[in-house]
């Protein structure tokens, strides 16, 4: 039997198996699917709903899914913007804008560009 490692702050809120439930991450401690909490969402039901369905999982597994999850979607959008960035300064660079001429960039000039934006964009989360 193998079970699948989850970041700390989820392994004690879901369990993930393949070999039961299909493999789907379940609410720890039940076999109710995690997915569920967001079909019930998605369709207009409230939480309340969902935990009145379905009663072994307590609300603090569910809120802890909805932070996780919304957690998630953040990084995710932070990353698509980073890299973003990235490809629109290299086709800067490569266009020869900042000097004017075409400039080959090492691995290192890309991860010390890339720091740079970074700092910078937490500087300005910072700053509002």
């Amino acid at each position: 039997m193998t079970t699948t490692i989850l970041p700390k702050s989820l392994e004690t809120v879901v369990w993930l198996n393949p070999e039961r439930v299909s493999g789907a991450p379940c609410f720890y401690g039940t076999r109710v699917p995690v997915q569920n909490l967001f079909d019930y969402l998605k369709g207009g039901h409230t939480l309340e709903d969902f935990l009145t369905g379905f009663p072994p999982v307590t609300r603090e597994q569910a809120e802890t899914v909805l932070e996780a999850s919304a957690h998630s979607f953040y990084q995710q959008l932070q990353l698509e913007a980073r890299q973003q960035a990235k490809a629109q300064l290299g086709q800067m660079l490569r266009d020869g804008i900042n000097s004017g001429d075409p400039v080959e960039l090492t691995q290192a000039d890309w991860d010390e560009m890339e720091a740079e934006v970074v700092r910078r964009a937490y500087a300005r989360k910072e700053a509002q």
